[in-house]
């Protein structure tokens, strides 16, 4: 009698455990999702405000003028959807008992309107022209819409001293509340057109459109490969370059360094592999890389990813490249989706969709660049190949991979979603 080969041993004994469990998700907890997408978030803002050196030293600068456009991004992209989505007032009519007389009062909703128009004019003073800085950024439309009411109402609505205190009827500070009701109205107005509906459909699109063929390479590869080794690697160009870093020799390095990888002279048991260019604020030009190696026939995940680093450095040249060696901050992650995957491992699986939905975002900040510059890639995904042996363990493999990674772009699969509803 024919007997299993060790890879198919594997994936009997595994699979038969899920089934044996009746409900391969009940892995995870309540709270577990939300730390995963917590760590993911801090991972973001990691590799955008942090100065990287080698693979380990980072130092995170958010006072620096670029560190303070960027949380004041944040802030507007955050107030936008609340004003879009909801219909709180930002002002409420009080009465003013020691001036005898009614009043308004900013709501919190209109202090945070006060807030971002009082950031943007601090910057203003300090000598930090955002405008003149950044003025070449293509911004996320929330952020555009949001920016655009602040630069046209910021001047009105910081002569409001105290966002805290009731304002009489006739004062000179009236026309401070006046800018902060118009500031409101005028997001509200631009986001419900219907040229913003199309603009932010679009921006959609394309990162969904990323998501779901960045899933179907992993898919593909787990039906050929029950078991990968997840690798992830950060690729920067340091500050000091940023003349150089949108130049053909940036793109020539770069598809040297893909050619090298997928020729098998970067690492071995090479699959596939993702590939998310940025150029943000305070890191210019940088790439986000997750490779895909044999997990049957390579188990070193650190070792791997620090070879992966060490050849963008080698290219590209030290006193010009760095990179982050994303496993060394794997336990700060519950499902980190890194190292060795197995296509059973529903808590890993979980981690490698985060990644690929970060990897396939839209960014709230890219600088304005030529057309022909890709900012997503990945391999090619392979045929699909008659395997000998063991069919229904591998459809089950299948439909697992398929549940957690399949469907719109989201950081939780329905599955997950519907399991706790």
């Amino acid at each position: 009698m024919k007997t299993l080969g060790r890879k198919n041993h594997e994936h009997f004994e595994e699979v038969e455990a899920y089934k044996a469990e009746g409900d391969p998700y009940a892995v995870f907890t309540e709270g577990e999702v939300k730390d995963l997408l917590t760590a993911e978030a801090m991972h973001e803002a990691l590799v955008e405000r942090a100065i990287v050196r080698g693979s380990g030293g980072v130092r995170i600068d958010p006072s620096s003028c670029d560190g303070r456009f960027l949380l004041f991004a944040s802030s507007l992209f955050s107030l936008h959807g609340r004003l879009a989505n909801s219909s709180e007032p930002v002002v409420k009519r009080v009465p003013t008992t020691w001036a005898k007389r009614p009043g308004s009062r900013l709501t919190r909703l209109g202090r945070e309107i006060w807030g971002v128009c009082a950031r943007y004019g601090d910057a203003i003073r300090d000598g930090e022209e955002w405008l003149e800085r950044y003025g070449g950024l293509r911004l996320h439309p929330s952020v555009s819409v949001a920016f655009d009411a602040v630069r046209e109402e910021w001047g009105l609505v910081t002569e409001l001293i105290n966002p805290d205190q009731a304002v009489v009827d006739g004062s000179y500070e009236q026309s401070a509340v006046a800018a902060v009701e118009r500031f409101g109205l005028t997001v509200r107005r631009e986001s419900a057109g219907i040229a913003f509906r199309n603009r932010l459909s679009a921006h959609d699109a394309k990162a969904n459109d990323n998501f779901r063929s960045a899933a179907r390479l992993v898919a593909a590869l787990f039906r050929r490969h029950s078991k990968m080794l997840i690798l992830r690697v950060d690729l920067y160009l340091r500050s000091g370059v940023r003349a150089w870093e949108s130049t053909p020799e940036v793109h020539k390095a770069l598809e040297g360094y893909l050619r090298s990888l997928r020729d098998g002279g970067v690492v071995p048991g090479y699959l596939g592999f993702i590939l998310k260019r940025e150029n943000g604020v305070a890191r210019g030009v940088h790439f986000h890389l997750l490779v895909m190696l044999d997990g049957h026939e390579h188990q070193s995940a650190y070792y791997f990813t620090e070879l992966l680093g060490k050849a963008w450095v080698q290219r590209v040249g030290p006193e010009s490249a760095s990179y982050y060696n994303c496993y060394g901050g794997g336990n700060n992650y519950k499902f980190n989706g890194l190292g060795a995957v197995h296509a059973s491992d529903v808590r890993k699986l979980l981690g490698l969709r985060l990644a690929i939905w970060y990897m396939s975002k839209q960014d709230c900040l890219l600088h304005v660049e030529g057309e022909g510059v890709r900012h997503f890639r990945r391999s090619p995904i392979p045929r699909a190949s008659v395997k000998r042996g063991a069919p229904r363990q591998c459809h089950a493999l299948a439909e697992i991979v398929k549940s957690m990674l399949a469907g719109p772009r989201s950081r939780v699969p329905r599955v997950l979603v519907n399991r706790k509803q």
